[in-house]
Formats: structure tokens, C-alpha cells, sequence
């Protein structure tokens, strides 16, 4: 959610009209390590019932901390009855709350999320920023069902209340500006462009039949260009796109090798 201010917002929960909800996923803004005047995800948070799940960086080793309440994850996974913790990778983790039926997933490198809901419980019954499960909206609607094409009203009516801040044990929120716009950036030469490697056939070549690079270079490029980030987060991402497929590539070690 690059285009919203230092803020928190909600991200995705189940709309009902008695405003009990089965599950909410919140994820809170603030300046990027790399360069503070760009908008980053800081923290991710889940709500089932009286639990609050947080999922934040180390600013130090980088590494994803999760608590349940105050209490901070050493070991995975953590099984409860409602909900498993996992970190399959060593890195990302993934949160099912199980009688819910939900699935947030959280990568490392970039702090994105997903979440994942069934269309056969969820239908055209969710809200949030991350919109409508299996719906199709052709406009901006607003937390009040207003529909507006003005994206930064958009964006702050679904900043979190004062009564959902309290739940999650947050600061009120004094201020949620966008950040300046920066100069618009020059992309770099073909020969200093590193994402251009996705269109590498020896490298990424036996996905690019299932998985279209362009977008992911061109994502790259916007990521690069802003100084927000390296390469590697989008290639890993192009990488995971292509796993889903059932393609596995080996282009880690040249290009982005692992320190454990």
C-alpha cells in the first residue's frame, strides 16, 4: 500500500452488519529504511476474537518477529486451536486462523502481504483496501460505501479507528500525509539494468511460457528507481510466481545468494 501515509489501515475482514467480525487483518505504514520520504509496510497486524497476532521486521537483523499479544514466537510452528504460525522458508510466515478459514501470508524481504479467504464463505462479503473476495468493483468505495474516484480520500477511510488502534495496542495516529512526491525517476541503461535479468532465458527462460516477466521487471524497475529496495525481492517474487506454476528456477545463488 505504497500510496497511503504513515498510518494504519485496514486491510481485509469480513463485512457484517453487526460489527463482530470473524477476522481483520491491519497493516501499518511508515517512512522506508532505505529512503524516509517513500511510504513502507511496518507491521502487519490480525484480529480473531480477543487474539491480536503482530508481524513486524527486526530493524536490525531483518528478520520477521511475530508476538501473539505480548507474547514474542521462538519456535515454529505454533499450533493452537484456532490458529497456525508457520515459516516454512525461515523467512516469510504464514498465519491460518483455522475455523475462519483465512490465510495471511508475509514475505521478509518487502514486508507484502496476501490475504487469502475461500470465495464459497467469503463472496462479495469482505471489506478493506484489499477489496471485495470474488467481486468485481469497477470503482473506489470508501468505508461508508461512498463511491469516489479520489484515491487518497479512498485511503483514509479506511484508516483504522480509535477503537482499533486500542485493540491492537497501537499509538493514536496524529497525522496520515502522503509523502512528498519525488522527481520522476530516469530508469537506468540496459547494461547497469539488473532487472532485466528476468528476461534471462538460462536464468528465469523455462517459466516465461506460464509466468509473464514484463510486469515483474517493470515493478522492479519502479522498485529500484526509488531506492526503496534491491533486486532480489522482485525477482523472489517472479520466483514464487513461477513455483505456483510448478516451475522451480535456480538463479539465486549467482545472482541473490542467501546469508543464514
Amino acid at each position: 500500500m505504497p500510496f497511503l501515509g504513515n498510518c494504519t489501515y485496514l486491510a481485509s475482514r469480513d463485512r457484517n452488519e453487526t460489527g463482530v467480525h470473524k477476522y481483520e487483518v491491519y497493516a501499518t505504514n511508515g517512512p522506508c529504511e532505505e529512503k524516509t520520504s517513500a511510504v513502507c509496510t511496518k507491521a502487519v497486524h490480525v484480529v480473531y476474537g480477543k487474539n491480536v497476532i503482530h508481524i513486524r521486521r527486526d530493524p536490525v537483523t531483518k528478520k520477521l518477529v511475530t508476538t501473539i499479544g505480548e507474547e514474542v514466537v521462538y519456535k515454529y510452528p505454533v499450533k493452537k486451536n484456532w490458529v497456525t504460525i508457520n515459516s516454512p522458508n525461515k523467512r516469510d510466515v504464514t498465519v491460518e486462523l483455522l475455523k475462519a478459514f483465512v490465510e495471511l501470508s508475509v514475505q521478509q524481504a518487502k514486508m507484502e502481504f496476501a490475504v487469502r479467504v475461500p470465495s464459497h464463505v467469503y463472496g462479495n462479503a469482505t471489506e478493506g483496501l484489499c477489496g471485495v473476495c470474488a467481486g468485481y468493483q469497477e470503482e473506489l468505495v470508501t468505508s461508508n460505501g461512498t463511491v469516489t474516484d479520489d484515491f487518497e480520500l479512498y485511503g483514509k477511510s479506511w484508516e483504522a479507528a480509535p477503537a482499533s488502534l486500542a485493540a491492537l495496542a497501537l499509538p493514536p495516529q496524529e497525522q496520515c500525509d502522503q509523502p512528498t512526491p519525488e522527481p520522476e525517476c530516469v530508469p537506468l541503461p540496459p547494461e547497469d539494468n539488473q532487472c532485466l535479468n528476468l528476461y534471462d532465458k538460462d536464468k528465469f527462460g523455462p517459466c516465461h511460457a506460464l509466468v509473464e516477466p514484463e510486469p515483474f521487471a517493470e515493478a522492479c524497475e519502479a522498485d529500484v528507481c526509488a531506492n526503496a529496495t534491491d533486486i532480489c525481492a522482485a525477482l523472489d517474487q517472479y520466483s514464487s510466481a513461477c513455483r505456483r506454476q510448478g516451475v522451480c528456477l535456480d538463479w539465486r545463488t549467482k545472482l541473490c545468494p542467501l546469508a543464514w
